[in-house]
């Protein structure tokens, strides 16, 4: 069975993130909300350097195995609002790895003369 999401719904959505941005102290993000049909995936989200982010709830979502959707759009924000609290963890991390890369690339540039 597929549930469409309405506007009350896409309302509650922001409002449950706006909770979790306040509560986790992400006030030096600027988040953007867009309501549209994703494939695959009930909500996405895109971090982009400045802090800013876009959250964007699906229209529809498989609902053969969720019984709430008021529980199911409360977990949904708080587990995308969690990325923007990691994701200056995460940005360091990659940074890491890709020097790393580097750094390999480099020594196989030498050894492959």
């Amino acid at each position: 069975m597929i549930y469409r999401t309405t506007k009350k719904d896409f309302e509650f959505f922001k409002k449950e993130c706006e909770y979790w941005l306040k509560r986790l102290e992400l006030s030096d993000w600027q988040v953007y909300y867009d309501h549209q049909k994703l494939h695959n995936c009930f909500s996405r989200i895109a971090l982009s350097k400045g802090n800013i982010a876009t959250i964007t709830l699906s229209t529809e979502l498989d609902m053969l195995a969720e019984k709430d959707i008021k529980e199911k759009i409360k977990n949904t924000a708080k587990h995308e609002v969690l990325h923007i609290l990691l994701s200056s963890f995460v940005d360091t991390i990659r940074e890491a790895e890709e020097k790393e890369e580097e750094k390999l690339i480099h020594k196989l540039i030498k050894i492959l003369k």
